[in-house]
């Protein structure tokens, strides 16, 4: 099984991870931080985002524990980018596994089969 909250362990490691494929996002749990274009918000439950297609958008868990969302990504087939980047858990954790720069370059050369244009942050973030 693939790590329900790999999404938001990505965003939260890399920092600034920012992508323009079109989404929508209910936050369930937690917190995020989203930035749409340069606009900042804060989401917390219960909050729904849409980010459509061309706008540049990231988002990053700000809580102190893992949060949950629900996104509807177009076109579908986004879950098999998360498969091919990501690692299977073994088990839930608060903390993801170090991210490192192969791993940073597997994503960067995965993305674009998807459809995606990720910008990465600068090296000293992650």
């Amino acid at each position: 099984m693939l790590e329900k909250s790999c999404i938001s362990k990505l965003a939260r490691r890399l920092k600034n991870p920012c992508a323009f494929t079109p989404a929508e996002c209910q936050i369930q749990e937690g917190e995020f931080e989203f930035e749409l274009d340069r606009e900042i918000i804060v989401a917390s439950a219960g909050t729904f985002l849409h980010s459509p297609k061309g706008q540049l958008h990231r988002f990053t868990n700000i809580g102190s524990l893992p949060a949950k969302m629900l996104c509807w990504v177009t076109p579908a087939g986004l879950e098999k980018f998360f498969i091919e980047v990501g690692t299977m858990a073994t088990q839930q954790s608060v903390l993801p596994p170090p991210l490192s720069p192969p791993d940073v370059e597997k994503i960067l050369a995965a993305a674009p089969n998807y459809g995606l244009k990720i910008i990465p942050p600068a090296a000293s973030t992650i």
